[in-house]
This record gives C-alpha cells, sequence and structure tokens, in this order.
C-alpha cells in the first residue's frame, strides 16, 4: 500500500498538479517519506528527476509568511493552526468534521485560494483584518509562478525554522528546529 501512494503522490506532482496541505511538507511527506525509506520502498523525491522540485503549497509557512505575528488564540489553539487560519481567512470551521482527510485537505485548498486571492487584490481592497496588520507580507507573493511559488517556501520554511530554534533556545540551548522543506534531509 505504502509504494501505491508513493506512486500515486508522485504521478499527481509530476504532472504538475500541485499538493496542498497545511504542515504537509513539515509532517505529512516527511512521515511518508521515512515510512518509505524503513519499508524499502522508493520515496516520492526519489520518484523525480535531480532538480528535485515538485509542487507543494504548505499552508502553513504561506500562513506564517504573510501573517507573522499572529498570536495563539487560546491555550489549545494555536496562531497557525488550520483552523485559526481558516477563522482568520473567514472561511469558517466545522470542529465535528474537522481532523478527517477529506475536510482537512478541502480547508487547506480553501486557505491557499483565499491567501493567493488576497495577493492578488489591491491594497485598498483588501479586507480590513488584512489592512490592519502591523505585519502583513501578502505582496511577496503576487505574480509569483507555481514554481517560484515553491521556492520561496523552501527558504521561507527554513527562515519560519531558524526563528522558532531561536526561540526554543531560550529555556533549551540545544533545541535544534530542522528547516529542510517540504521533507527533512536523509540522515543514514
Amino acid at each position: 500500500g505504502l509504494d501505491a501512494i508513493a506512486q500515486a503522490v508522485a504521478q499527481v506532482l509530476r504532472m504538475g498538479v500541485p499538493l496542498v496541505g497545511h504542515n504537509i511538507g513539515g509532517y505529512d511527506l516527511r512521515v511518508l517519506d521515512a515510512e518509505c525509506r524503513r519499508w524499502d520502498v522508493q520515496p516520492v523525491l526519489d520518484r523525480f528527476d535531480s532538480s528535485g522540485y515538485f509542487p507543494v503549497l504548505d499552508t502553513m509557512i504561506l500562513d506564517k509568511h504573510v501573517d507573522p505575528r499572529r498570536k495563539r488564540v487560546s491555550p489549545t489553539q494555536g496562531a497557525h493552526c488550520l483552523r485559526t487560519a481558516a477563522e482568520t481567512f473567514g472561511l469558517g470551521w466545522n470542529e465535528s468534521q474537522a481532523h478527517g482527510a477529506e475536510y482537512d485537505a478541502m480547508a487547506s485548498a480553501r486557505l491557499a485560494y483565499k491567501i493567493g486571492v488576497i495577493a492578488h487584490t489591491p491594497h485598498d481592497k483588501r479586507p480590513d483584518w488584512v489592512r490592519r496588520l502591523w505585519m502583513q507580507r501578502f505582496d511577496d507573493l503576487a505574480g509569483l509562478s507555481l514554481g517560484d511559488l515553491h521556492s520561496q517556501q523552501v527558504v521561507w520554511a527554513k527562515t519560519q525554522a531558524a526563528e522558532l530554534q531561536e526561540h526554543f533556545r531560550k529555556s533549551d540551548p540545544n533545541a535544534v528546529v530542522d528547516g529542510a522543506w517540504p521533507v527533512a534531509a536523509v540522515t543514514q
């Protein structure tokens, strides 16, 4: 089954269809890669040419980039979790349907679309909550090709990981946060 999943993901990506998800590069693709390697199945990345590019839209990376100063909304709900992002962007949230593959996939796709729409909307026509943000970087996404957006997410993920590592090192000087994205570097 693992080979079938990896093959299906690789086939879709080879067609240029972006893989969209919330923290998909930070979690889902890493787990898939690790399991493929553990069971000696060809990983998704190894099914591509040496460029290693495949179109991934990670709405957590995008959300953290465009609104980096958002605060936690509660002790149990993080600043950039899928629910917070969906509610922030006016997409609503249905807790009874959430956390299932179909619901989360659709919520992530809608979030990616909404972030893109705002990025391509003139400043004076953007939603009030966006115009009130102390720091927002939607303009960084405007006009990017899918390949360029993927490349930018690699950079943004590394920066976000470095900032998180710096934060963790305030209490643990040895804390390490891997900035590789969308799949961590393989260590043998």
